[in-house]
Parts: structure tokens; sequence; C-alpha cells
């Protein structure tokens, strides 16, 4: 059976104007996570939420009006994907940490910061047993379900940082004081069921998730669709950060296996018809500002055997980058191939991304030892590299024009070359 949504989209549009204008009256450029001004008034506050709406009632429409799928809030009512979620987890405190002292030794995602000069940046640290309290999104999904007739909430889609957001980037022991935790696993136990119970309450509100990265069961054309985003775990592709690291006694599998076992936490024992996915890739930036690069070549194994999703979101944009991975994909899992670049207004061909995905789809053919038609039909989806803004005012590319040409080239693909939408 065809995975659920051919073409997909990872999550974050380009946002107006008008919104970022309201937002930033409001709180620090560039912030990961939330932080109202301290003086910022009630009625500057409620005029943030109004712009947000409107801007999500109008990306909503916009989506629907061209046949886009999944449909996305833009995450317009976030300042990055990552924002809202541990600010409302109990047991953790958003601290600004020091890249130097702090984070992993060549960690990638210090790169764009240092070169602006930038020493740290916000960071959820656990300073308690953590607990979640209720849902963060629930407030979100709502507001976007009122905007569809319930036979189009299926259509939705959703993203929830990954429970390894602060593990992967910090040194050992620096996610959580020694107060709250001695155990890097009953941290991420923890972290991990945070997550699961916001994955539950927003199913239990007729939600779809998808967990960055993509957890979602994939051969279900009904499911609800939630997404789990992990840039972090895509850092580990990058060759010089892993070398330093094996300076620092680290190789891959000990710095990927908490992450692993954080991500199923989350994914374990989920209802049958909610599709869990997640969204591995190096960001969205211009490519002259890239964090990390790489291919997925090393980490490929476990992830896709080991990980208990069903759906993968994977960047495969830079040509540099081969599809021999994929030979590792086995035969009940989608691979959502990231091909349309979220870096630049560069524009692909559908005769181009043709091409690319019946290259992708022989690799792992052979490896299955199925047909390309068979593959194409039960284990590939197409999507944009990254969402097109993951961070409000920071993307590659210039304009949301170019960003819904390239919606609608996935489009196509989807219909002529994987055969749905």
């Amino acid at each position: 059976m065809a995975p659920t949504f051919r073409a997909d989209q990872i999550g974050s549009l380009i946002r107006p104007q008008y919104l970022l204008d309201a937002q930033l009256a409001v709180t620090d450029w560039g912030r990961m996570h939330t932080k109202i001004h301290d003086d910022a008034s009630q009625d500057l506050i409620d005029k943030v939420h109004d712009a947000e709406h409107k801007a999500i009632k109008d990306v909503v429409a916009e989506q629907v009006k061209r046949g886009v799928l999944p449909i996305s809030s833009g995450e317009f009512e976030r300042a990055s994907f990552v924002s809202g979620f541990f600010e409302r987890v109990e047991g953790i405190e958003i601290r600004q940490m020091n890249f130097e002292q702090t984070y992993r030794t060549g960690f990638p995602i210090v790169r764009p910061y240092a070169r602006r000069g930038i020493p740290s940046r916000d960071t959820p640290i656990a300073v308690g047993k953590i607990r979640w309290k209720g849902s963060t999104y629930m407030n979100d999904w709502l507001y976007v379900r009122s905007l569809l007739p319930q036979e189009r909430w299926k259509d939705v889609k959703f993203t929830i940082p990954a429970p390894n957001w602060a593990h992967t980037q910090l040194k050992d022991g620096l996610a959580y004081t020694k107060e709250a935790y001695t155990d890097e696993y009953e941290y991420l136990k923890d972290v991990g069921e945070a997550v699961r119970q916001e994955v539950l309450a927003l199913y239990d509100a007729g939600m779809c998730v998808v967990i960055s990265i993509d957890s979602i069961p994939p051969l279900i054309m009904s499911s609800r669709f939630v997404q789990i985003d992990d840039p972090m775990i895509a850092m580990l592709c990058d060759q010089p950060y892993l070398e330093a690291q094996k300076v620092e006694g680290k190789d891959l599998d000990a710095l990927l296996d908490p992450a692993i076992f954080a991500h199923n936490v989350v994914a374990r024992d989920m209802p049958s018809d909610l599709t869990l996915a997640v969204h591995l890739c190096l960001g969205n930036g211009p490519k002259s500002d890239a964090a990390g690069v790489g291919g997925f070549d090393d980490m490929a194994p476990n992830i896709f055997s080991k990980m208990e999703y069903k759906r993968f979101a994977l960047e495969f944009d830079d040509l540099a980058n081969s599809f021999a991975p994929l030979q590792h994909l086995p035969t009940d899992k989608v691979i959502v191939l990231g091909l349309v670049t979220t870096k630049s207004a560069e524009m692909e061909t559908l005769e181009g991304l043709r091409s690319r995905i019946h290259e992708a789809a022989d690799i792992i053919a052979k490896a299955q030892g199925k047909t390309r038609q068979d593959v194409i039909r039960d284990n590939i989806a197409v999507s944009p590299s990254c969402g097109f803004a993951s961070l409000s005012v920071l993307h590659g590319v210039p304009s949301a024009k170019v960003q819904w040409q390239k919606l609608e080239l996935l489009k196509q693909v989807a219909e002529q070359v994987l055969g749905g939408s």
C-alpha cells in the first residue's frame, strides 16, 4: 500500500513581514526558545497573537487553494521549530549556554553562530525531574482545526522537537543538573516520555503528528501525522565533528545510541492509525551558512534498524551525497527523499527529480529483492530537504513565491512519478 502523503512538507513556511515585525517587538532575534520581553505589555502580546492567527489562517487557505499536502500552520506560532515545548515541561529551565564551555567539541551547529561572533544560545536544561504537565501545542492545533472541515483534519501535520535536543549537543552530564539526574538514560527516559505524552494528547484531539525525525507508521492512508524534528542527530554526518569526538574517546555509536533510546521511548506502543515520522536534516539556512555537511552512510544501518519509527524524512538535496545508505532501509519502512532544496532559490526540474527517485529506488530494490516500481509504490515519498524557515528570521529560499513553486513541483512529482498525492 502506498505511503501517506507521497509529497510531504517538513513544517515551517516563510513568515509574512507583518508577522515577523509583531513577534520581534516582544522577543529577541534568533532565539530558539520563546521568551517574551519582561516589559512587553499585554496589549502588545495580544497584537502578536492576532498577527499569528491571521498569518496561519491565510497560509492554511493558500495550501488548500494550491492542493498542497500535508497542511501546516507554517509553524507561524513559533520563533523556531523547537519553540514552546521545553519551556512548558516541568523540571526544565531555558538557560544561556556558552558554546566553548558546554557544547560538545566541534559540534557543527556552533559554526554559524561563531561566524557571527555569538558565543552562546538558549538551551533547555533539566533542573528537576522532568514531567509533562499539559499540552504545549494543543491551542495551536485547535486553531488550525477550526479553519478546516473535520474531514480535512487528517490532512494536517504538526511537528514536535526531538527528546534528545539538548543531550546530543551538550557535553556529557550538562543537559541536566546533578541535583536533577545522575544517570543520562534516566534523564532521556523522562524527556522522551514528556514528548510521548504531547504526541498522545494531540492524537486524542484528532491531530496528525510528525516528530522530526519522521516517526510515522507510513502505510495507513487515513492516519494522523506527527513528525519529530531532529537535526541534532543529522549533525553526526559531519566528519570533522566525528574526528573531534574521537580525540575525546567518543565514536559514532556512543553519540547515536542515547538519542535512539530517547526516540524509542517516544515511539513505543503508539496507536496503529498514527503516522509518527522522524526528520533528519542539516538545516535550511543559505548554503554559505551551513552548519554541518555530509551523508548518512555511517549512521543509516543503526537509524533504520534500531529506531522504531516507520517513516524517515532525510535530506538528499546535496548531489555529493549518494543514496547508498538506502540499501539498509527495511521493507516495512518509508523513506521521504528530501530532494528539493530549501537552502537556495535554485529550482529543480520534474525530470531531474524523476531520475533521482529512480536512482534511489533502484538501490532499495536491489537490497530488498524487489522491483523499482514495487519500491516506488511501497517505500518512497518526496519532500523539501527541510522546512522553509525553521528559524523565523533565517531561510535560504528568498521568498514565499519560490517556496510555493517548490511545493507545487513536489505535488507534480507525487502525481506523475509516484502515482499519488
